[in-house]
């Protein structure tokens, strides 16, 4: 994050501001941020996440290019 935080979870939901919902979040300096200690669920607004990083055996992109092609039918029908 900007801030230096730096979190792990799995990813939920992303919307279109990019805001990203987590489960089984975990802070990865428990000493600096104690506060975050019990937190477990997280939604983290776009706006102040620095980077995300995946491994490649995480992300389902067949999942996604499907996705993709029915936003684009969608929006062929609207359009």
């Amino acid at each position: 994050m900007k801030n230096d935080i730096v979190i792990e979870g799995n990813l939920q939901s992303v919307d279109a501001k990019l805001n990203i919902q987590l489960d089984d979040a975990e802070v990865k300096d428990n000493e600096k941020y104690p506060y975050l200690l019990s937190v477990k669920k997280m939604m983290i607004r776009g706006n102040t996440i620095r980077h995300i990083s995946m491994s490649d055996h995480d992300v389902d992109t067949e999942a996604i290019q499907e996705m993709c092609l029915k936003e684009a039918e969608r929006e062929k029908k609207i359009g």
